[in-house]
């Protein structure tokens, strides 16, 4: 069960226009990216991307292509921010989590400060799990 709801997200992001470069990326960064697989056509996936600039911070300096789901925010300025970057973009979508249906795995899978929002953070994160 969620414990947010997405008339609160899609209010959260309701006016969001644009994805600046400005502000920070990830502040664990230098902690995790030495533990992230490295190689060339490698794909990140970040649940609950917006508003990107994480996205853009592990892909951008790690060489990632940038995938991205989000609950309420606008695909399309998500990648708008990466391709200002120069980041590599497959896909960004705006879909449920639970009833999203990627297609295909990806290298990395991530999430930063989503799986709190959900009761069952074991079903949260074996889902991240089935997606790598």
């Amino acid at each position: 069960m969620k414990l947010t709801s997405r008339e609160y997200w899609e209010s959260h992001w309701d006016g969001f226009t644009d994805a600046s470069d400005e502000g920070e990326g990830c502040e664990l960064y230098d902690d995790i990216a030495p533990l992230l697989p490295r190689g060339e056509r490698l794909s990140f996936l970040e649940i609950g991307c917006a508003p990107g600039r994480i996205l853009a911070d592990f892909c951008g300096r790690l060489g990632y292509t940038a995938y991205g789901l989000d609950y309420a925010c606008d695909p399309s300025i998500i990648e708008r921010l990466l391709r200002k970057r120069g980041i590599d973009v497959g896909k960004i979508e705006k879909s449920d989590f639970f009833q999203w249906k990627p297609e295909a795995k990806f290298d990395v899978v991530a999430s930063f400060g989503f799986v709190e929002h959900f009761d069952d953070a074991s079903a949260v994160v074996d889902r991240h799990f089935e997606m790598v």
